[in-house]
């Protein structure tokens, strides 16, 4: 011992040459160890949750994103091309996502974007998928309501969901979202009209499928036009979704619609007739006082919405039917800051806010004004036994306006029209049975009272056929007076629909 601490004394530079190159290499073991670990928490902890700078993280870290996303979704590809490709459309769509915020918050917006179901979808599987709205060329806009506009500095919060609105359903890989928002206009309307048998649950859901198969004015699954929907809805009625469920969830890959077959005895609502709004401001004075409408609008930035106001560039396309069931413009006690719209998409509740949205209120943004409607319905029953009930309920409902209150009367009333105008049609052929009456009549009249010398001239050609050759000139003469006459009165009175 004495000669180590004499050798150690006697060579300190030694040791410490020895334990600093100890301390050294701990000292690098510790710098890589922290280095791995923060290498492996960077990777292990990044979570499909949460929003990023997409363009900015690595590539490992975009592939356990994508294992994440996979595992959620439940997405299996069936083979390693269909992998590969799906995972460099996920990628694609990772920069897109920043794109989306960009463009919702330079257009007065707030909204989060991030990884969502439709994070591996292409843009055109997107648009087969989500979209389903074909405007038709020089559609305008009729029937408008006249309602005070909600004034600017007016602060209302009303939603309607749960309240006049059955639960949000779920288009699929299809574009039907015109016959979903359609069906759910109706059930709304049907709910706040007070009509038997219809409520919040899920027994009222009108069948968005009939639409789909036997509405051969719109495209099926490529996609439709409200107004005819409303129309078939008006002509033929809806079935319930429990009598003719949904299956065209699958449509947009193999075919355009399936095969119709309506029944007329199943048919348990009708639309009697339907109105739009102006403007949003009109609008606004609707949905806070009295109900949820019916909007198109441009969802080209929606698929990756996660939360928040959305909004819009000012140049938009439509492409995309929803229901607006609620407005918020109390900036200082909603927690955006922003007014808004309350909106029902049909994208099922694994999206955005439990399958709603939120989007900016007071710009017309992504075009929520241009085709903004209501609708009037009836219970096909109602033609002769209307159903009872208490007109309280009704006026508890719509007692803010005018015009929802008359929704109830007329229902009853416009069904009552269709059986008087054939009435008018029965009496029209009576009028031909009695034309061919009057030109029997005529001619006796007309020889007695406009040419006075002719009358006599047939009564005594018969007697006197021999002794009366002067007259005989005369009647050459008053039968070409009388020509021009004969054939203007002859098809008067011979073509029944001229007489």
């Amino acid at each position: 011992m004495k000669k180590y601490v004499a050798v150690d004394l006697e060579n300190k530079q030694w040791v410490s040459h020895f334990f600093s190159g100890i301390w050294l290499r701990v000292f690098n073991l510790f710098l890589i160890s922290v280095i791995f670990m923060n290498m492996h928490v960077s990777v292990s902890a990044i979570s499909i949750d949460e929003t990023f700078q997409f363009s900015a993280i690595s590539e490992d870290n975009k592939k356990v994103l994508f294992e994440q996303f996979r595992t959620r979704y439940n997405r299996k590809y069936t083979t390693e091309y269909e992998y590969t490709a799906k995972y460099e459309i996920f990628k694609e769509n990772l920069l897109k996502i920043e794109e989306d915020t960009q463009h919702s918050h330079m257009n007065g917006g707030n909204s989060v974007h991030g990884i969502t179901k439709f994070t591996d979808l292409s843009h055109e599987e997107f648009k087969k998928r989500a979209y389903g709205v074909i405007v038709p060329h020089n559609y305008q806009q009729w029937n408008m309501v006249s309602l005070q506009p909600l004034g600017a500095s007016v602060s209302v919060a009303v939603d309607w969901a749960g309240v006049y609105t059955t639960p949000v359903k779920d288009q699929g890989y299809c574009g039907s979202c015109w016959a979903f928002a359609t069906t759910e206009q109706l059930e709304s309307d049907a709910i706040r009209q007070g009509l038997p048998s219809f409520s919040t649950s899920s027994s009222s859901w009108l069948s968005p499928e009939q639409l789909i198969d036997c509405d051969t004015g719109n495209k099926g699954c490529l996609g439709g036009w409200f107004y005819t929907a409303y129309y078939y809805a008006y002509n033929y009625g809806l079935e319930t979704s429990a009598v003719y469920p949904y299956s065209s969830a699958t449509y947009a890959n193999t075919q355009v619609r399936g095969t119709c077959v309506y029944a007329a005895s199943n048919v348990v609502l009708k639309l009697s007739t339907y109105v739009g709004y102006g403007s949003e401001a009109v609008m606004a004075t609707y949905v806070a006082n009295t109900g949820p409408l019916y909007v198109n609008i441009d969802s080209t930035y929606l698929g990756s919405y996660v939360s928040g106001v959305t909004s819009c560039p000012a140049a938009y396309s439509i492409n995309h039917a929803v229901q607006i069931t609620g407005i918020n413009t109390d900036t200082a006690n909603n927690g955006q800051g922003l007014s808004y719209w309350v909106v029902r998409n049909s994208w099922a509740i694994d999206w955005g806010l439990s399958g709603y949205f939120y989007l900016l209120y007071g710009s017309g943004r992504c075009g929520v004004a241009d085709y903004a409607t209501s609708t009037k319905v009836y219970v096909p029953n109602s033609l002769t036994s209307p159903p009872t009930r208490k007109p309280s309920q009704v006026v508890n409902v719509d007692s803010s306006t005018k015009y929802p209150t008359r929704v109830p009367t007329k229902p009853t009333r416009v069904p009552t029209k269709p059986t008087r105008v054939p009435t008018k049609l029965t009496r029209v052929p009576t009028k031909p049975t009695r034309v061919p009456t009057k030109p029997t009549t005529v001619p006796t009249k007309k020889p007695t009272t406009i040419p006075t010398k002719p009358t006599p001239v047939p009564t005594r050609v018969p007697s006197r056929p021999t002794a009366s050759p002067t007259r005989v000139p005369t009647r050459p003469t008053a039968t070409p007076t009388r020509s021009p006459s004969k054939p203007t009165n002859t098809p008067t009175c011979h073509y029944y629909s001229e007489c």
